[in-house]
């Protein structure tokens, strides 16, 4: 383990300085019996295995599972979760032999590294084990759900494969005999994720046996109460006051580095790994950019000369390497991790940093799950981890059988300012799911109609679906029993649904679309998969892309087929997309929240939010260079543009200084900061609004916005906790050298002091609630408009421009040109969206064929 004068020495070298440490004493064990009830033969290998017995939490979570009562687990990271899930599951088999178990795993890489706990909780009776992920070729997948009785599933495949396909026999009869299922690192379900998993969970109830849940998760506010919202049912806690288990000494400390020095500290980080005679490291860090290259900077910090050519710019077009990704696992010593790996890639770096062969991993928050990656002896987090629940878990890996230590890199000076003692006892944070989000309820409704039509009758039930959102029960009746015409807004998502609903919306992304990476040097080598999000921050036309820390240029984005197409490049080269963001409210009477003065504002409304990424910024060393798409450019396509109807905060005070986008930008980075918000959650942008609640405008404001399509509603706690947050703007200004904005800042804070009372609404969750007022008048886009297209398949929320539209017996259909493109084309108007605020509307009379205005 590192010695406190070498961390100091680590620290000087890296330009950084070493503040507090606080050592976390080592607990003993707390032992208990193994339960009486539990199956003899399962008894016998505990006790043969743990003559002593069961640490205290396990013996009472076997106990109560036995019981068929639903279990959370919430204690810390290697407190022996898994035997007590494998020894109840396996009991219950055992007594049942009708029955069957299935355990979901959150990540490809924690489901494989549980494989051999579950064979070996089996070993000496007939059960059988299988494990189904994405890399099972679907021929093989129905045999093994005929011959296994305990089946290891990703949440994805359950989704995309095995709730598609209820009318084979096979899995009609696994369903049936299913009695329970386990969540493991159920914490992980938060946001899109969570809220789609939640979704799932009841769509399996409703087709199953189901009818036990045992999760386990890490500590967050209110896991039980998360756990009931995730799966419908009650779940009985045990938490961190009975947990037995044995905890060896940890010691956190913080050094104050700004982000410029990162690279320098991680690099003399690995220096000193490199001389031995240590453990191996763990490097935390929140971006995918940032893990890729800091991996490549720690590479070359310990590389041979021939390696560290790669460091030397060279022309593109020029790359005849043959590119073998496991030549390049072998050859380095430090590697990152994260999402979007395919996965003989993801296998290969944790056997690498399980049989010793690297010094260490840099990765996002992938690896805080609880993968058995040997024994780890020193954490790393570059910056604050964005909640509670992210910094106990990244702890937890560190020291899990002998003294284990942890630093904290403190970019902001965040936790310097703070104390390290307070920022370790501040309370979890609860997880946040959203099951009001209308694009995610439609899209999880258009996979139970399908289940519902396939299912075997006797076992379906609506049960499972009665305590969910009316506007889901609504969607999903509709589709069952059409009797009414779907939101123009989500009919999109049915054509998207043409070839299937359950391949079509991905359980991670909602109903964004996925990008395979490719490179064209190496026809049929895969790279990595990104959502059309992620495409717009790592993977854009002339963005630098790194995959397993190597670079590759990214010439071609093939929008129908989702392909990403990359070129193998060299040298240090970094880019940074340029974007626009532009913000359009629905200012209206369904507002969330209001609060104002006789000339400002604070208001959480629904909006429409346009993310255009018109260039990019390419870094070498210290030299910047532009580069914006247009004629001429060899990278430039049709626009780069991502449009999402979503809720923010909108603000507007008549002070043009308190109308810029930076404060906007400010204001966003501290409440994610203050209310443990990942910053990829959240966007801002301004706003310029003819209508707003102080009446006229024009107006020009800033907002805190959702990033996901439908919204989160994660930025609904702004509001209530603005002046805490507006400090927090202060602090980082100041930090960050910019006193202008914590002045402003300031200035707001004394704002809110003339502001009255806050008046909050509830929008409307009547989906079928928009009609038109007069059969006879249609609503429609004007001609030569601005507006969106999303027909669900090639054209994906793209900006056009309606030339024309044209009443049909099939009813409005539209006009198209693409805004740098000569081809027209038509669609019906249900693909079109207005842009709030943009587009000009107008009412057309079917019968007479006459325009007026839209009435107000």
């Amino acid at each position: 383990m590192l010695a406190v004068d070498t961390i100091h020495d680590i620290a000087y070298r890296g330009g950084a300085e070493v503040g507090e440490q606080i050592i976390l004493p080592a607990r003993s064990a707390k032992i208990a019996a193994v339960p009486i009830n539990l199956n003899a033969t399962v008894a016998r290998r505990i006790n043969t295995l743990y003559p002593h017995g069961l640490y205290m939490h396990q013996a009472i979570a076997i106990d109560r599972g036995l019981n068929g009562r639903s279990v959370c687990l919430a204690t810390p990271t290697a407190s022996g979760k898994t035997l007590t899930f494998t020894s109840v599951c396996v009991s219950l088999l055992l007594d049942d032999p009708g029955s069957v178990v299935l355990a979901l795993y959150p990540a490809k890489a924690l489901l494989h590294d549980q494989l051999q706990k579950w064979r070996q909780a089996v070993n000496g009776t007939t059960l059988q084990v299988g494990i189904i992920d994405g890399g099972v070729e679907v021929a093989f997948r129905t045999d093994i759900v005929r011959r296994a009785r305990i089946i290891l599933m990703t949440p994805d495949v359950l989704h995309a494969w095995m709730m598609a396909r209820l009318a084979e026999p096979e899995i009609r009869k696994f369903l049936g005999a299913l009695k329970l299922v386990v969540l493991d690192e159920a914490h992980i379900y938060d946001g899109v994720f969570g809220t789609n998993m939640a979704y799932l969970l009841r769509r399996l109830q409703a087709v199953s046996g189901v009818d036990q849940f045992l999760a386990s998760s890490a500590t967050i506010g209110d896991p039980a109460g998360f756990l009931k919202l995730l799966a419908g049912r009650d779940f009985e806690l045990i938490d961190a006051d009975q947990d037995g288990a044995a905890v060896p000494e940890k010691s956190v400390t913080v050094c104050r580095a700004p982000i410029r020095r990162v690279g320098r500290l991680v690099n003399e980080l690995v220096k000193e790994y490199a001389k031995g005679g240590h453990g191996r490291f763990l490097i935390f860090a929140d971006s995918r950019k940032r893990v890729e290259e800091l991996a490549g900077d720690g590479h070359a910090a310990i590389a041979t000369p021939v390696a560290a050519e790669e460091n030397i710019e060279t022309d593109i077009d020029h790359v005849e390497e043959v590119d073998d990704v496991m030549v390049c696992i072998a050859a380095r010593r430090v590697l990152p991790y994260r999402a979007g790996y395919e996965e003989e890639d993801r296998n290969a770096i944790q056997e690498a940093l399980t049989n010793g062969s690297l010094l260490g991993v840099v990765t996002t928050s992938a690896l805080e799950l609880g993968i058995d990656i040997g024994d780890i002896e020193l954490v790393v987090l570059l910056g604050t981890p964005p909640s509670v629940k992210s910094f106990w878990q990244r702890a937890g890996r560190a020291g899990r059988s002998k003294a284990g230590q942890i630093i904290l890199i403190d970019l902001d000076g965040r936790v310097t300012a703070m104390g390290l003692e307070c920022y370790l006892t501040r309370a979890p944070e609860p997880n946040w799911l959203y099951l009001d989000n209308e694009y995610l309820q439609y899209a999880n409704a258009l996979c139970a109609a399908e289940e519902k039509l396939q299912a075997l009758p006797p076992l379906y039930s609506r049960l499972p679906f009665a305590a969910l959102p009316k506007s889901f029960l609504d969607l999903l009746e509709n589709e069952l029993e059409p009797t009414r015409a779907i939101p123009s807004e989500l009919y999109p998502l049915k054509q998207q649904a043409v070839a299937g609903p359950h391949r079509a919306f991905p359980l991670r992304s909602g109903i964004e679309k996925s990008y395979q990476v490719s490179c064209r040097h190496l026809p049929g080598m895969r790279l990595g998969s990104l959502s059309y999000s992620q495409v717009l921050r790592e993977a854009f036309p002339g963005a630098i892309y790194r995959y397993m820390a190597r670079p590759y240029r990214v010439f071609e984005l093939k929008h129908p087929s989702g392909e990403i197409v990359c070129a193998r490049t060299q040298g240090i080269t970094r880019t940074n997309a340029i974007a626009q963001t532009a913000v359009f409210p629905q200012f209206n009477n369904e507002m969330y929240y209001i609060r104002r003065s006789q000339d400002a504002f604070i208001a959480e409304c629904k909006l429409q939010v346009s993310e255009r990424v018109i260039g990019f910024n390419q870094m070498h060393g210290s030299n910047k260079t532009e580069i914006l798409y247009g004629p001429g450019n060899q990278y430039s396509q049709k626009p780069l543009t991502r449009y999402i109807n979503t809720t923010g905060v909108c603000c507007y005070f008549p002070n043009e200084a308190l109308q810029r986008e930076v404060l906007g930008k400010y204001l966003a980075l501290a409440f994610c900061r203050v209310c443990s918000v990942h910053d990829r959650d959240v966007g801002w942008g301004t706003f310029i609004s003819q209508i707003s609640p102080l009446g006229a405008g024009p107006i020009r404001g800033f907002a805190v916005y959702d990033s996901a399509f439908g919204s989160m509603r994660l930025t609904r706690q702004l509001p209530q906790q603005l002046p805490e947050i507006l400090k927090e703007v202060s602090r980082i200004a100041i930090a960050e050298g910019a006193p202008q904005v914590a002045s402003e800042a300031g200035e707001m804070l004394c704002l809110l002091e003339t502001f009255g009372s806050p008046q909050e609404n509830v929008a409307s969750s009547d989906i079928f609630a928009a009609t038109e007022p007069d059969e006879e008048w249609k609503t429609v886009v004007a001609a030569n408009q601005q507006a969106i297209c999303h027909d669900g398949q090639s054209h994906i929320n793209e900006d056009v421009l309606v030339v024309r539209y044209v009443f049909t017996p099939q009813g409005i259909r539209y006009t198209l040109k693409a805004a740098r493109d000569d081809v027209q084309w038509q669609v019906s108007a249900v693909m079109i969206q207005p842009i709030h605020g943009v587009t000009k509307l107008e009412q057309y009379n079917v019968n007479t064929g006459e325009t007026r205005d839209l009435l107000k």
